[in-house]
């Protein structure tokens, strides 16, 4: 199901010590509160139209890739992603990566790091550490986060960066000028907050191979939805709160909500599901509500739970590769 995928996984999983941002008290490192308004210097265009593709330096090890900095529009806003590419010539899948962080909305902009239970991730190029030459890899750092505009924001608009990056991407390597062409099959890996957002993405999309979430967040009205079945953790019960104070009094039915949230119903990619019950910052008891919901519906999903694993798994990586390479 997920040959391929596979081996990027675990080489992207050495550089993802991903924390989350479900929990407003979240660790936040070299940010900065966005001005009053952001000025553009030129006119905001259709998203995923391309602003600029700037060769950089590979991250060490990744000699036989070719890496890139985009800049590609989304909702009128500038944002960032980084790339990396076979060197020749060919038609390749694409493999997208989706960074974990907040999961409401914050004033915060400009965010170059974040660290929390499960270590540091830097909002930078290092995100394509382990890309392999067999893909092309992206890893889009959607709006507030390292060089892209606006605030950070919440799971629905993580995932409308996503889809534009996907775009621009495209957009991109299918020109008449370039030798390397992208074909539309995605495999996606999501670790936390970024877990809702490859989701989303697959719930909207065909041509998907595969989809594997790691320490996920399942999104506000499964999350929600079981917390107030499950209220005996007064970690998880100032999860439910936040999204209070974001979006307002919980209602399923309710349009903020379901923006925020995962349509699970409508996977149709083999899904992966691997969580830590150790986990203090997103609970893995959630992670199974989601799989039973989805068992329920006759979905092609498997759950793996890692006893005594953290968030992102860092102190398991022996166990989540045996889980993975099975």
């Amino acid at each position: 199901m997920r040959n391929v995928f596979i081996r990027i996984l675990i080489g992207l999983t050495l550089m993802a010590l991903i924390c989350s941002g479900c929990t407003t008290k979240q660790q936040v490192g070299k940010a900065k509160k966005e001005p009053p308004q952001s000025i553009h210097t030129e006119k905001p265009k259709k998203d995923g139209t391309v602003i600029s593709m700037k060769k950089i330096k590979p991250p060490a090890g990744t000699s036989s890739i070719d890496a890139y900095r985009l800049m590609y529009w989304s909702d009128g806003l500038k944002v960032e992603a980084y790339v990396a590419t076979p060197k020749g010539p060919g038609t390749f899948s694409l493999a997208v990566y989706c960074h974990g962080g907040w999961t409401i909305p914050t004033e915060v902009s400009h965010l170059k790091q974040m660290s929390g239970e499960g270590g540091l991730v830097k909002f930078d190029s290092s995100l394509l550490n382990g890309a392999y030459n067999n893909l092309v890899t992206i890893a889009p750092l959607y709006r507030g986060y390292g060089n892209s505009d606006g605030k950070v924001e919440g799971i629905y608009e993580n995932t409308r960066d996503t889809e534009n990056a996907i775009k621009a991407v495209m957009n991109y390597f299918n020109s008449k000028k370039e030798t390397r062409h992208v074909q539309d099959f995605l495999y996606l890996e999501g670790w936390s907050m970024g877990g809702a957002v490859c989701m989303r993405v697959v719930a909207e999309r065909e041509h998907v191979k595969s989809v594997i979430a790691i320490s996920p967040f399942v999104g506000w009205n499964l999350f929600n939805t079981w917390e107030q079945e499950n209220k005996y953790n007064v970690n998880w019960f100032s999860f439910y709160y936040s999204s209070i104070k974001a979006y307002g009094q919980f209602d399923p039915n309710n349009e903020t909500f379901k923006r925020q949230s995962v349509p699970y119903e409508k996977i149709k990619a083999p899904t992966l599901l691997i969580h830590g019950t150790s986990d203090q910052t997103v609970p893995w008891q959630a992670t199974q509500f989601l799989y039973t919901k989805m068992i329920a519906n006759h979905q092609d999903v498997t759950l793996k739970l890692i006893e005594g694993g953290n968030h992102g798994l860092t102190n398991k990586w022996d166990e989540l590769g045996d889980i993975i390479y099975k």
